[in-house]
């Protein structure tokens, strides 16, 4: 029965993951809007019947319905929109058509709460990451273990963010924009500082800087190369913009060393052989399906954002807010693990609509509202002031605007941190220099 509801699990993972962008490619904007919103209320209404038959004699038989049911419902839902929108015909409920505008307002509105969200969640994770493998190192026999592998892992992290960045220095949407570049590198100037100045003031450690250096690193790629769609971060309207496909074409990957290349051919061989020909067509077909309608931007983004905002809000917060094994305690982790999804859904749904440009792309430092009562005022300075601020108007990408938010966002938090530390670390305490 376990192995049953498991495969139920991952069937439904996998029809999720691949029928929302589906539902945007094929049925256009309001098909996507009203499945992700039919799927979300469907999957509230099923977390709250699981919290409210919890702990009582139909527990069991009414979480194995709903598994099965949510699987059966899924792929019903997109075929009838996909009929709806086809034909354009309106939505077959009065009233779903006002809830799709207000879904399509949240998730226009979303970027700057997902994204400073997942910067505040990450700071967590990399908090705690740091914490458990000291607290490992000074609780454990073998100390200097620890701290070796400690020492290889940030070793290992910087290394990886190095090549990350210099790819990101090749790519023309930076090479070619001396405003991105000169803001890329006051970013990674502050991130290097502060890991610097929190390992030499024992404040903090080596993994919790190379993690934060990853992170920075991260949000850069992620703002400035072929994992974003928004093309030109800084832009004047008087200035024609370079094309699209020339800021967003990637520098080539430099070729692997022949070992490692001849190594995994002949790994995958190896593993290829034992794989019998029927589940190597369908493994085959899957890859090909997901590759198609979810990308690698959009996978990664989702994994990443998933993953610590999950880990904060099971792990982290409930640790400061309650101690474990109370009755508030498991209270609230039902809760969490009920309405995980409801909160996936607008995540993974968001990061979509970004991908497939279906978010308004730019937002306009000068409010319009503002040169407007410039200009309509009597006043000769306020209306010339009105004028150069049309004329120098600057409008940046929303999606690059909020990543830059975060990144600074993240770099106040981490230095209110090491301002308020306690000078203590665990490589002061375990290894002593006269």
């Amino acid at each position: 029965m376990s192995t049953l509801l498991s495969l139920n699990s991952l069937l439904f993972v996998a029809l999720v993951l691949l029928t929302v962008p589906l539902s945007f490619d094929l049925g256009g904007r309001q098909c996507g809007l009203a499945f992700t919103l039919a799927l979300d209320l469907m999957s509230m209404f099923f977390a709250t019947t699981r919290l409210l038959t919890a702990k009582t004699a139909i527990t069991k038989p009414v979480s194995a319905l709903l598994s099965l049911a949510q699987v059966l419902l899924i792929p019903s839902i997109f075929i009838i929109l996909l009929n709806i929108y086809a034909n354009n015909n309106a939505p077959p409920l009065p009233g779903f058509s006002i809830a799709i505008s207000i879904w399509d307002w949240f998730l226009e509105n979303a970027t700057a709460w997902f994204t400073i969200l997942e910067g505040f969640c990450t700071l967590l994770v990399i908090q705690s990451t740091s914490r458990a493998i000291a607290n490992r190192a000074r609780s454990t026999s073998s100390k200097d273990t620890w701290m070796i592998i400690s020492l290889i892992l940030s070793a290992i992290l910087i290394s990886v963010s190095a090549f990350f960045l210099y790819r990101t220095a090749c790519f023309p949407s930076v090479s070619q924009s001396p405003p991105s570049a000169s803001a890329l590198g006051v970013i990674i100037t502050l991130t290097v500082i502060l890991a610097v100045y929190g390992m030499v003031s024992a404040r903090g450690n080596t993994i919790e800087s190379a993690m934060l250096i990853s992170y920075v690193v991260y949000c850069v790629y992620e703002t400035f190369t072929d994992f974003s769609t928004a093309h030109s971060p800084i832009s004047g309207d008087s200035q024609a913009a370079p094309s699209s496909a020339s800021l967003s074409s990637p520098p080539p990957l430099p070729p692997l060393p022949p070992i490692i290349l001849h190594s995994y051919k002949s790994f995958a061989a190896a593993i290829a052989s034992a794989i019998p020909g029927s589940f190597r067509t369908l493994i085959q077909f899957v890859s090909h399906a997901a590759q198609q309608t979810v990308p690698p931007s959009v996978a990664v983004s989702l994994v990443y954002r998933v993953f610590v905002l999950y880990y904060a809000l099971m792990r982290i917060i409930p640790n400061i807010a309650t101690p474990p094994k109370t009755p508030s305690r498991k209270y609230y982790d039902s809760i969490v693990r009920a309405y995980a999804l409801p909160i996936v859904v607008p995540v993974y749904t968001h990061l979509v609509m970004h991908h497939l440009c279906l978010l308004h792309p730019t937002t306009t430092i000068t409010p319009p509202w503002l040169t407007s009562w410039l200009a309509s005022s009597q006043s000769a300075l306020l209306i010339s002031a009105s004028e150069t601020l049309i004329q120098y108007r600057v409008t940046l990408s929303t999606w690059h605007l909020w990543n830059f938010a975060n990144m600074i966002f993240v770099l106040v938090l981490y230095t209110s941190e090491i301002a308020s530390g306690s000078g203590t670390s665990e490589y002061n305490d375990h290894w002593k220099v006269d």
